[in-house]
């Protein structure tokens, strides 16, 4: 989901930290591709595929850091852990280094790649979005210093992990340069709705960074 330019200006909230080892959430999420062999769309032909770089924003280089400024423990503690494993299981593997900071109510730094928290939807931008992403912080014209990300708070309660942690690996894919489209249905970025990132994600990712 997507846009502008302005800096944060709505609801956030944040906590502390702990991680949640559920194997059962990562055994599903990281079989759910569909097995069987790739075609040569899924790994060549953008056209079906989410559309990566301009006149979507790259991430500013391939040292990708993040921070939790959610100011409700609760919320943290539920949301972090779709957020934490999706950078490690899903991004870092790449060309990416991912980096988690620590958590702050409301406070982050200036060179923080990548903030978020979770809101209500009254002050989501997109108010029918489960998770939102916006640019806070341009470099030049066509990377970004900062993205700012929201999840909708009440996804804790009316949405599976599954969903969740597709959310969350839909959302970081924006921070480092896909936009939304693309029809192929593999991954988290292209309709797939599984949780992960397919080898065309994997490839864009590694040539870009």
């Amino acid at each position: 989901m997507t846009n502008p330019s302005n800096d944060i200006s709505s609801g956030r909230r944040p906590g502390r930290r702990r991680w949640l080892a559920t194997l059962l959430v990562i055994v599903v999420m990281t079989t759910g591709v569909g097995g069987g062999v790739a075609s040569a769309d899924h790994l060549g032909n953008d056209d079906f595929h989410a559309p990566f770089g301009p006149p979507w924003r790259y991430a500013d280089n391939n040292q990708h850091t993040h921070r939790s400024i959610e100011c409700n423990n609760a919320s943290f503690l539920h949301f972090n852990h779709f957020v934490h494993y999706t950078f490690s299981l899903d991004y870092n593997p790449t060309d990416l280094t991912t980096i988690e900071l620590f958590p702050g109510c409301n406070s982050y730094n200036s060179s923080d790649d990548v903030i978020w928290w979770a809101t209500s939807q009254s002050l989501m931008q997109f108010p029918t979005s489960l998770g939102e992403v916006y640019c806070s912080k341009t470099s030049g014209s066509t990377k970004c210093d900062r993205w700012v990300m929201k999840l909708l708070e009440t996804m804790e309660t009316t949405h599976s992990w599954a969903v969740k942690w597709n959310v969350a690996c839909h959302e970081i894919g924006h921070t480092v340069g896909f936009d939304d489209g693309g029809t192929a249905g593999f991954s988290c970025m292209d309709g797939g709705n599984n949780g992960i990132l397919a080898s065309y994600e994997i490839n864009k990712i590694n040539g870009r960074y």
